[in-house]
């Protein structure tokens, strides 16, 4: 949130979704952010922040859905040990996308492209661990 610009046109939607970590350092939300331009199916990010407990933003990372429709889908699991494991998938559609678009385009499945792992510091900082893709999902 801290980067939007107001708008007077209708923007980004933020959506409070969860506070899975609070230390004496920081507190950890996640929340949701839709682009409500592209209307009721647009795709759903989900980011952490972490913030001082004065409310000053230490860090963020977006660990699950996905901006643009083109975009891999991030699938998260929030661990109590302050980690925060990624999976990559790459949505397959009954229609290639490209020819036919996404809307009226079911999704038929998935497959996973790489990982990632994040961890949540003692000071709050959101550090990735490790990351594994394939070319694919560095686009």
């Amino acid at each position: 949130m801290r980067d939007e610009e107001f708008s007077r046109e209708v923007s980004k939607g933020f959506y409070f979704y969860a506070q899975p970590y609070e230390t004496d350092n920081f507190v950890a939300i996640v929340y949701i952010v839709k682009d409500e331009f592209m209307g009721e199916f647009a795709p759903l990010t989900y980011r952490m922040a972490t913030f001082t407990h004065e409310g000053k933003l230490i860090d963020k990372k977006d660990i699950g859905g996905r901006e643009t429709l083109d975009d891999p889908l991030k699938e998260a699991t929030i661990q109590k040990n302050m980690t925060i494991d990624v999976v990559l998938k790459e949505p397959e559609y009954e229609k290639d996308p490209w020819d036919h678009g996404y809307y009226d385009n079911p999704m038929i499945g998935s497959k996973t492209i790489g990982k990632k792992k994040y961890k949540v510091e003692s000071n709050g900082k959101i550090v990735e661990l490790e990351s594994k893709t394939n070319d694919m999902a560095q686009r």
